[in-house]
């Protein structure tokens, strides 16, 4: 019925608010009749499909693996947390982040020039050096003990200390630029304290040793988390003098002398130390096997002093019972060792005539 008594003109059963209620037929002609309509027909399908979806998501926002060469550092809400090895691992979506930090690869910073591109297939390095460019002019040019300029390029090589990765994150900002600078400075003071000549020549391993240990100790006292590996002195330029080419030419050559000198002077070292080595290994071989032959020549005549000893011993026994016996049996042996191939008599007083008692030759011989 409609308002006022009257029956709407198109019926219950195409009233839009009524259509589809306590009956099996649904709307499809709005938006959200379709929607239920899909819904509907697919739900076996579209929960298992939304569930999955939803756990591959979880999944990859919380699944961290750690490289090999690497440690995870695990922070909650911008805190630190944990330290995760190498492996699998898993971290709280939205909560926790992780930060994969390299310990075991050793990284670079250079001093003095830059490597612009890395040789590869056949083709050198290409550098930017103080040749080429102010800024690394003035980052080369130090002053020594002497009062000389002098280029100097320096590679500091350093690896994170996995003792210490969250001083490496949480204590500096720009790790890299912080070790550049340090180097720099400690670099500018250990050449400061050397001469030219010493620069050039026999004190550079000692330059290098003091550039380690004094930026080793500065970096530790930021709490900068890195290990420095190695320090490298690369060639050295001699300062420039006033003049003309040539005259510029004579004093590079002059230094090129001295370098050259030196190393010809370790590998002289070298080889005479080798020298030496090979000698006395071969000395003291000689001498191992004299020692040996010795004890065995020792041991030969000890075992033959020891035999002549214990028959010396027994004949003695004998000669104690029966002297004159034991006497005339010697001096036989005896004759017969001195003179085994000559016929023998035997001379007795109590005999008739000459006394000689033939002896008969039973071996053949005369």
């Amino acid at each position: 019925m409609g308002r006022y008594g009257r029956q709407d003109s198109y019926g219950e059963e195409n009233n839009p608010r009524t259509r589809g209620l306590g009956s099996d037929e649904e709307d499809t002609d709005t938006l959200s009749g379709l929607v239920r309509h899909y819904a509907r027909k697919y739900r076996k399908v579209i929960v298992p499909t939304v569930a999955a979806v939803a756990a591959l998501t979880i999944f990859g926002m919380s699944y961290r693996p750690v490289s090999p060469s690497n440690v995870g550092v695990v922070t909650r809400l911008g805190t630190y947390a944990r330290t995760e090895q190498p492996g699998p691992h898993f971290i709280v979506p939205l909560l926790e982040g992780m930060t994969p930090v390299d310990v075991m690869s050793n990284n670079s910073v250079e001093i003095g020039f830059r490597t612009v591109e890395e040789a590869a297939h056949g083709k050198p390095a290409v550098y930017d050096s103080a040749a080429s460019s102010d800024e690394m002019r003035q980052e080369a040019q130090m002053l020594t003990a002497d009062e000389n300029i002098a280029w100097a390029e320096v590679v500091i090589q350093y690896r994170v200390d996995p003792t210490r990765v969250t001083d490496y994150l949480f204590n500096i900002n720009d790790p890299v630029s912080t070790i550049h600078g340090v180097g720099q400075a400690v670099t500018r003071q250990a050449v400061g304290n050397y001469g030219v000549d010493e620069l050039l020549t026999f004190g550079r391993d000692e330059i290098t040793q003091q550039i380690k240990l004094d930026t080793q100790k500065i970096l530790d006292n930021y709490g900068a988390g890195v290990e420095i590996v190695g320090v490298y002195l690369q060639n050295p330029t001699p300062p420039d003098v006033a003049g003309s080419d040539s005259a510029k030419g004579t004093v590079l050559a002059a230094f090129q002398n001295v370098e050259t000198a030196r190393q010809n002077m370790d590998q002289a070292i070298n080889d005479a130390k080798a020298y030496e080595n090979k000698v006395t290994t071969e000395a003291e071989g000689r001498a191992n096997q004299l020692i040996a032959d010795a004890e065995g020549v020792k041991v030969t005549r000890v075992g033959l002093a020891q035999r002549d000893v214990a028959e010396f011993e027994l004949l003695l026994g004998q000669y104690l019972l029966d002297p004159l016996g034991t006497k005339s049996r010697l001096y036989l042996e005896t004759m017969e060792k001195i003179y085994p191939n000559l016929q023998k008599y035997i001379v007795d007083g109590n005999l008739p005539g000459n006394g000689v008692l033939p002896l008969l030759n039973l071996n053949g011989g005369n």
